[in-house]
């Protein structure tokens, strides 16, 4: 559980988020871009799950999955931005500046789909044996009544329930009782907490916005000196990487913290 827990903060820590950004045309001449000249598509979450996995779980490349925002419950992410190159006018092309903006990631939705399809594999039974996997809380509550996830294959975990019941108690009229009650509260109770997790992101406004730093540009990089940007940032985490400001907000709570990025050229 300690390592699990290890690798659940590790996840909501250092995810990554990968984009295509596109700027359509050259800044105006005081280096302005505007947000009708840019595009960026937010499309692919990447993560570390190294719990079970045979490699060295300082490798950053250990454990490494990615997965469509389609598959994690998530739209793909559409947004724009207004953007400025400081020292345009002087012939400078070193800094960019991009300006906070919304973009609908759905924080909720990914949290869930971590606690799903990953934690609770790991808590109750992945399918390694033979036995279903463990993959949603339905399966969770019913494993943990049932006595383990043997009871998945048939779907009697609430039989088996409430025939221990009776066996211990005795009392064998509340067999049906027992089996109605555990029958019906299984799918309510996974329901509530997949809707507490996914009303995270409901009525919030603009549930998660990213612009640079004040006073803290992305460095631009032009290899061959024709005025098109190359590289926005460096890929190294040793050298100088571009950052967000990130504002998150879960419910009435604002979280902030800061990421790091980085851009290459693909055309």
């Amino acid at each position: 559980i300690l390592f699990t827990g290890k690798d659940v903060g590790n996840i909501l820590r250092d995810l990554e988020i990968y984009s295509t950004v596109k700027i359509k045309d050259e800044p105006d001449s005081t280096g302005f871009i505007s947000s009708d000249k840019t595009s960026e598509e937010w499309h692919t979450v990447a993560f570390q799950w190294t719990l079970g996995q045979n490699c060295n779980p300082t490798d950053p490349s250990c454990g490494l999955q990615s997965y469509s925002f389609n598959a994690i419950g998530q739209d793909v992410v559409v947004a724009s931005f207004d953007a400025q190159i400081p020292g345009y006018v002087l012939g400078d092309f070193d800094d960019l500046i991009i300006e906070p903006h919304s973009l609908n990631f759905k924080y909720g939705a990914f949290l869930n789909f971590v606690i799903e399809k990953l934690v609770l594999p790991e808590l109750a039974g992945n399918g390694d044996d033979g036995t279903p996997p463990v993959d949603s809380y339905e399966k969770f509550f019913g494993s943990l009544l049932g006595g383990g996830p043997e009871c998945l294959v048939y779907n009697d975990c609430c039989a088996i329930f409430a025939a221990e019941i009776v066996t211990q108690s005795g009392l064998s009229w509340l067999q049906s009782v027992l089996q109605s009650g555990c029958d019906v509260l299984i799918p309510l109770g996974a329901q509530y907490l997949r809707n507490f997790l996914m009303g995270l992101d409901a009525d919030t406004g603009d549930t998660f916005t990213i612009g640079t730093p004040e006073n803290l540009p992305c460095n631009l990089y032009d290899i061959h000196g024709n005025h098109e940007i190359d590289k926005m940032g460096q890929e190294n985490p040793d050298e100088l990487r571009c950052h967000w400001d990130v504002l998150l907000k879960l419910g009435s709570t604002d979280v902030l913290f800061d990421a790091e990025w980085w851009g290459i050229r693909q055309q």
